[in-house]
């Protein structure tokens, strides 16, 4: 018997996490309005909090004070004992810094001038440090800073004719293996790219397909990638989850003028996920008070919220998924025919009987089918889980498939899915007729 072993996805939780009606009050700080914000940590517990109307810095309690001698730009970085803005008001390609270790000091000729300057109209969007070097982001263009110590302190070179729109879109991410630390971002043409410093791979293949099989009960209004509204790029914001590996990008899709999506990257395996509901401003991947790293979120009204850290919000059922990439047989020249797909799972649940949705389709941008339901009984298969059979027929040019579950129990763990099958041709009843 032939066995096509499928790809796994994730779950994803999808609801609507709603803002109580009273939200927590904050302490009042000086700092008014900005659509940009960059946080640094200095020196001795001194925060340093760049905004694009001034730059300030907060040591835990009072009031932030305004740095009085910094440029108004974009964004901030520390590195190697200098502080530096970029996206200055008035010269959007032009960055500057700080006198050593002394982020009150501004000196006027240390200024990189003209150096981001390619002639066509593109500004500044973002920076982040990786192995090292300093890199420079604008629309269409990567810029490298290296530190040479002396006269010049710093030199500037144009590396790569891709860039980002989105300062918060760029983390950086441990890959493992030779490749080591890279940059993951959005690019301006609404693609996913991975950067080690010198090159970049461009996630486009996987992105060509509509990602719709979240974000609407049918599949007659997709949204994918295409549909980002870089209007409000600076509103999305994106956190690494390393525990799981995951690159997860807040985005606004549509007609949308806010958050409300988000797409989830699994950088170990390459495949990418829709995650909605998500409302979020900002999110960060950070410890707890019980020493454990989990993802936080927060919103418009005050409130933080802790991320896949329970079965319901605020009460409701969330919706668990588990969509499958497209699948096609190993032998694509051979028709299969008689096909069944076997789903092990388990749940870990005091409750006596649940039921999880199966549904499949054979092809993209048509419907699913009737979903079946896979029973899942606490009491005779907590021990060793359950395997549901499922009867696919025949597949002549792909497979995907969807499980759900709607409650407020907890969501299956999926520890595979085998799709079996004799290809056409190749039985013994054929071979004799042949």
């Amino acid at each position: 018997m032939d066995e096509f072993r499928i790809s796994k996805g994730i779950a994803r939780w999808t609801a609507n996490f709603t803002p109580p009606t009273a939200a927590y009050s904050a302490t009042a700080l000086a700092i008014t309005s900005s659509r940009y914000w960059t946080f640094s940590d200095w020196q001795s517990g001194r925060a340093l909090i760049n905004t694009d109307i001034g730059l300030y810095t907060y040591t835990g309690s009072g009031n932030a004070s305004a740095v009085s001698a910094a440029p108004i730009g974009k964004f901030l970085v520390i590195w190697k004992n200098y502080a530096l803005v970029f996206g200055i008001r008035g010269s959007a390609n032009n960055g500057q810094w700080s006198a050593l270790s002394d982020y009150t000091t501004w000196p006027a000729a240390n200024t990189f001038s003209n150096a981001f300057n390619t002639n066509d109209g593109d500004s500044i969007t973002g920076v982040r440090i990786l192995k090292g070097k300093l890199y420079v982001f604008k629309r269409y263009s990567i810029h490298r800073i290296s530190y040479l110590g002396s006269n010049p302190t710093f030199q500037v070179d144009p590396i790569l004719g891709i860039g980002t729109p989105s300062h918060y879109s760029i983390k950086e991410v441990d890959m493992g293996g030779e490749l080591g630390t890279v940059l993951i971002f959005l690019t301006t043409d609404k693609k996913l790219a991975i950067f080690d410093g010198y090159n970049v791979q461009v996630l486009s293949d996987v992105l060509a397909e509509e990602s719709n099989d979240l974000f609407a009960a049918a599949d007659d209004q997709p949204l994918s990638f295409a549909d980002m509204n870089l209007v409000y790029a600076d509103l999305f914001h994106a956190v690494v989850k390393s525990d799981t590996h995951e690159y997860i990008l807040y985005c606004v899709l549509g007609s949308d003028t806010a958050i409300n999506y988000a797409f989830v990257l699994d950088y170990k395996t390459g495949g990418i996920y829709p995650y909605d509901g998500q409302i979020f401003a900002s999110s960060v991947f950070a410890m707890s008070t019980n020493k454990a790293k989990l993802l936080y979120t927060a919103g418009y009204s005050g409130y933080l919220w802790q991320m896949e850290s329970g079965n319901s919000d605020d009460g409701s059922a969330i919706n668990a998924y588990f969509v499958s990439g497209k699948i096609k047989p190993v032998v694509a020249s051979l028709t299969t025919k008689m096909l069944q797909l076997a789903i092990h799972l388990k749940e870990i649940t005091s409750a006596s009987t649940l039921n999880l949705a199966f549904q499949f389709r054979i092809d993209w941008n048509v419907s699913w089918n009737t979903a079946e339901n896979i029973n899942y009984d606490h009491n005779d298969e907590l021990a060793f889980g359950k395997t549901g059979l499922f009867d696919i027929g025949t597949v002549e040019n792909m497979l995907q498939i969807k499980i759900k579950n709607n409650s407020t129990n907890p969501a299956p763990t999926i520890y595979g899915c085998d799709l079996y099958g004799i290809p056409l041709g190749q039985d013994i009843g054929a071979r004799a007729a042949s």
